[in-house]
């Protein structure tokens, strides 16, 4: 018996819970995106907190992870070098062209990066679709309200 299984027949008296087996067709399936993704949220914190960044999490985490970065100092570091910094330690490398990682202002000023994890199509010709988008909001330096208070 597993031991989860011991655990049920040994309370079963107790909470008077019938006993039966688990089928495999009764079990949901494992959701591997969240979990993944939840594992690398909290170095990619650290790493936006080192460069004057606090990095929110901005969606479901169902398909891709939603990230918002948000100037947390006066003077943050440019936002490539954190786009780089996030590439380096979640592929080993990055790039220097902001267009690989598909550059696009959004409305309200946002930069939008994308960070490929697993982008390829498998047997079926699937997409698994692993990657992390990250809006970037205008620093009030950056926009230059700042001068004007």
């Amino acid at each position: 018996m597993e031991f989860f299984q011991k655990i049920m027949w040994y309370m079963k008296d107790i909470f008077q819970i019938p006993e039966r087996k688990v089928k495999m067709s009764e079990l949901k399936p494992m959701v591997a995106k969240p979990r993944l993704y939840a594992m690398y949220f909290q170095k990619l914190m650290e790493i936006a907190r080192e460069m004057g960044y606090n990095l929110l999490i901005n969606g479901s985490m169902n398909r891709d992870l939603d990230l918002v970065a948000v100037p947390w100092i006066d003077n943050p570091k440019p936002e490539m070098e954190l786009i780089q910094a996030f590439d380096t330690y979640l592929n080993g490398h990055h790039m220097n062209n902001p267009d690989y990682y598909m550059y696009k202002v959004l409305p309200g000023g946002r930069n939008t990066y994308v960070i490929n994890l697993n982008r390829f199509r498998d047997k079926d010709g699937v997409d698994p679709q692993y990657y992390i988008d990250i809006s970037i909001t205008p620093s009030l330096i950056r926009t230059g309200v700042c001068n004007k208070i």
